[in-house]
């Protein structure tokens, strides 16, 4: 079957205006999915660790000029928190992600002009578009932000094609705005 000719196939449950996509979510794919959302909203993981390693360079630089004295420890105990609050992130989210039953099996999520529907192997529920604030597309997700702390993922592989995804993407982009980049 072509590309054109899946597109279509998965197209065609959309008679009545809505659209379908059933996946699944591992640890690794929502740790990802964190990342992606927290390297949009700030600097993200990799960037903690440069600004905590320039820190360090400032700080190994005052040892250099042999200059001393409680600005020089500060400097150390501000390095050592940005790491550790940066891999407590990563332990929380992984902690989160455990507890949350509706990744313990396939998901399956539809949207209407209406609503978005998620129907998990627990049961199925329904969410007005008014719950969520906006979106963001990254590489690998489609992630439907509700709140600082809260978020529908959507990972791009779910859908057959590239086409299927952009039309999915299209109908989100209908209800809600692009999330904000966060400039500090």
């Amino acid at each position: 079957m072509t590309n054109q000719m899946q597109d279509q196939a998965d197209l065609s449950t959309a008679a009545n205006g809505s659209l379908s996509v059933t996946y699944e979510i591992d640890e690794a794919c929502f740790i990802r999915a964190c990342h992606a959302l927290w390297t949009y909203r700030a600097i993200g993981r990799f960037g903690n660790f440069v600004v905590a390693g320039g820190i360090g360079l400032c700080g190994a630089f005052l040892i250099w000029l042999e200059v001393a004295g409680f600005a020089l420890y500060l400097l150390f105990v501000c390095v050592a928190l940005l790491v550790a609050l940066t891999l407590l992130r990563d332990l929380f989210w992984r902690r989160y992600y455990r507890k949350l039953e509706k990744y313990r099996g396939p998901i399956t999520t539809i949207i209407s002009d209406d609503s978005i529907e998620v129907i998990l192997p627990q049961g199925s529920y329904t969410v007005q578009w008014s719950t969520f604030s906006s979106y963001l597309r990254t590489d690998e997700f489609l992630l439907l932000v509700i709140s600082q702390r809260q978020f529908s993922i959507i990972p791009l592989s779910a859908f057959i094609t590239l086409a299927t995804a952009a039309h999915f993407e299209r109908l989100v982009a209908d209800h809600l705005p692009p999330m904000k980049k966060c400039y500090f």
